[in-house]
């Protein structure tokens, strides 16, 4: 029996290799096709160089990457640092940029392998809810081929290690919440947790905030799954010695996120000037690139009215969301794209009242009729096309997500996965008025929940094929009576 689990497990890890090898060819041959001939010759009119698309992210950070990698080559490894100009993730294409080609092509390859990461660990975090290898593979095929995640593995953008390190995070998170990594040995927790840190890590080069969040997710869980421990030793249904060390762990590298935090994304540097000036009632930042703090405009009314009911705490932290929320608002306020961007919140009632708003933009939209708008450029309207046609498929899965809830009601590893996806897709929802910013910021978590939601179909067609095979079981038996 055990050398058969033994087989079972290493082909089920020779499967999941393989199908990094597969995602990464894939990634890599669908890059190197847009960069080096697609756009240069048959898109050319959309080519902004050096195989990137007009009108993108992208195009500002090969400045800031060709401009580092320049000063490297120059002067040295001494120039180097992480975020060039306040640009996340600049830092690491530079080093590709230095030591292979100064051209986006260069970073084709770690685009592949993180993509191929991602796509390895949306795999893992599906598997426990369907049968075969083969079911999960399926539900995770949204991941692994949507078109839109192209706008980052095949061409330049900081959202490759966001995405990535998420996905990581929110594995190490649903493991670590598992009842099963506390029932065995120590390192059972103590791998979870580090795959948390690991992903914080690669979130940490996209998004230093995000990392913030997760430290509290680790610790809201890694709380949850002690006490659960502590209650299994109480009833000698758990071995204490091993996991006391396995709980210190724990304790160490939620702690150890903190460190991460300390990073901060550079539009957030207005909630130190709130703090220094409470009587700010909006925020003034025309160009997104500056590095520089944002001016404030003159008061008229206090920016923030505390509730005078919850903690100061938790009011200094819907305050930042809303001043983030401010930072959309006023930065493209000609984008064509943008959503509710005359709605300012102001108090914790005003952030309550915008929930289900907020929730609404986060998981559904674009809305179909913003599906036929034309957008400003060509390449945007070919977005919203595109963007149309996954939107259905976010439909339909999600459709079966409220199934998929009933049928693991009672799975802990899917409520923390449903909980922090729905968690971070709602911060979103408050903070972003542009719907392309938040198409790209909620794809790992909207993507976790469309995998569930297939799960879910998944196991709704298993339950059909069950009860018609009863069903014909039953029919032939009365004939044979």
């Amino acid at each position: 029996m055990t050398r058969a689990i033994g087989v079972a497990q290493r082909s089920s890890a020779v499967s999941e290799l393989q199908l990094w090898l597969i995602v990464f060819a894939y990634t890599a041959a669908i890059g190197f096709l847009v960069q080096l001939f697609l756009l240069p010759y048959v898109f050319s009119a959309w080519h902004g160089g050096g195989g990137l698309l007009l009108g993108g992210d992208w195009l500002p950070y090969h400045s800031r990457t060709l401009e580092l990698a320049n000063e490297i080559l120059q002067f040295g490894w001494g120039r180097w640092e992480l975020r060039p100009h306040g640009m996340s993730g600049a830092g690491v294409f530079a080093v590709f940029y230095a030591l292979i080609w100064p051209t986006p092509w260069a970073v084709i390859p770690l685009n592949a392998a993180l993509h191929a990461t991602g796509t390895a660990m949306a795999l893992r975090i599906i598997r426990p809810f369907v049968r075969t290898q083969q079911q999960a593979l399926w539900c995770v095929v949204p991941y692994m081929m949507w078109p839109s995640a192209m706008s980052w593995y095949a061409q330049l953008h900081k959202e490759v290690f966001a995405t990535t390190g998420v996905m990581v995070a929110l594995y190490g998170l649903a493991q670590l919440s598992a009842a099963g990594t506390w029932q065995r040995t120590a390192w059972g927790p103590i791998r979870a947790v580090g795959w948390v840190v690991l992903g914080s890590v690669l979130v940490s080069i996209a998004r230093p905030y995000v990392v913030h969040l997760l430290q509290v997710a680790l610790v809201l869980v890694g709380t949850y799954a002690v006490l659960r421990w502590l209650i299994w030793v109480v009833q000698r249904k758990a071995k204490w010695h091993w996991n006391v060390i396995a709980v210190i762990c724990v304790g160490v590298m939620s702690i150890s996120l903190g460190s991460l935090t300390k990073i901060q994304d550079r539009r957030f540097h207005i909630l130190q000037h709130v703090k220094a000036s409470p009587q700010v009632t909006e925020v003034e930042l025309p160009d997104p690139t500056v590095t520089t703090p944002p001016a404030l405009v003159a008061p008229s009314q206090p920016y923030w009215r505390a509730s005078g009911i919850l903690p100061a705490r938790i009011e200094d932290k819907l305050s930042a969301l809303a001043l983030a929320r401010d930072w959309f608002r006023v930065s493209y306020p000609t984008a064509t794209s943008n959503i509710d961007t005359e709605i300012a919140l102001h108090s914790a009632g005003e952030m309550l009242g915008y929930l289900p708003r907020a929730a609404q933009i986060a998981l559904f939209s674009p809305f179909p009729r913003d599906w036929v708008k034309p957008g400003r450029i060509p390449q945007n309207t070919l977005m919203r096309r595109v963007a149309a046609m996954e939107m259905l498929g976010v439909y339909l899965a999600l459709y079966f997500l409220p199934y998929a809830m009933w049928v693991w009601r009672r799975c802990t590893q899917f409520w923390t996965l449903v909980v922090c996806c729905l968690g971070f897709l709602i911060m979103y929802g408050f903070v972003t008025t542009n719907m392309g910013a938040i198409y790209r910021f909620r794809y790992p978590y909207l993507m976790v929940l469309v995998m569930l939601g297939c799960a879910g179909l998944v196991a709704f067609l298993d339950r059909v094929r069950l009860c018609r095979s009863s069903q014909e079981a039953h029919a032939s038996q009365v004939t044979h009576e």
